[in-house]
């Protein structure tokens, strides 16, 4: 299963699905920025020793000549408390899905990324614009187990900037 969040009132992709996400912070890691977004968008703590990298995809979203990404996306089966919607001024559904039946309004990059996992491709590009759109490179993830899993996300604020996935394991 994916944790996938419908975002709303943000100006960005409202009605679509996501994954949490969020701005690194200064002097942050990819990593405690999916921990500390983890907490805020959806209450569950994370510990890093949990978390394990499966996908890194390089993304240009089009919006702008400075818009480069680099998002991140990592896998745990373990976590603490109970999810909610801590955002509902930024989000207006969070629900679970199947891994391979993942709501149609979503944000395409994220489709791809989930795509990208399940197939076990480490490393992918996406653009909006260009020639760029779709191109994957693949790449053994070790053969993680991916079946009950569920996604998240989180993003710096950078020229060349991150996004951070989660993928937890079901209950």
């Amino acid at each position: 299963k994916i944790l996938l969040l419908r975002r709303f009132n943000t100006g960005y992709e409202d009605g679509n699905y996501s994954m949490i996400a969020g701005h690194v912070e200064f002097q942050e890691t990819f990593t405690q920025c999916i921990i500390r977004e983890s907490k805020e968008e959806a209450g569950i703590l994370l510990k890093a020793e949990d978390l394990s990298v499966v996908h890194v995809m390089h993304r240009d979203s089009g919006d702008s000549e400075y818009n480069e990404r680099v998002d991140v996306f990592f896998v745990t089966e373990k976590w603490e408390g109970e999810i909610i919607n801590n955002e509902p001024h930024k989000c207006d559904n969070l629900a679970w899905f199947d891994l391979n039946n993942i709501p149609d309004n979503t944000i395409p990059y994220i489709k791809q990324a989930i795509e990208s996992i399940n197939n076990k491709i480490f490393y992918s590009n996406f653009s909006l614009i260009g020639s760029g759109s779709g191109n994957t490179i693949s790449t053994n993830v070790n053969n993680v187990n991916l079946k009950n899993n569920t996604i998240l996300n989180g993003n710096q604020n950078e020229i060349l900037s991150g996004n951070f996935g989660l993928i937890l394991g079901g209950r």
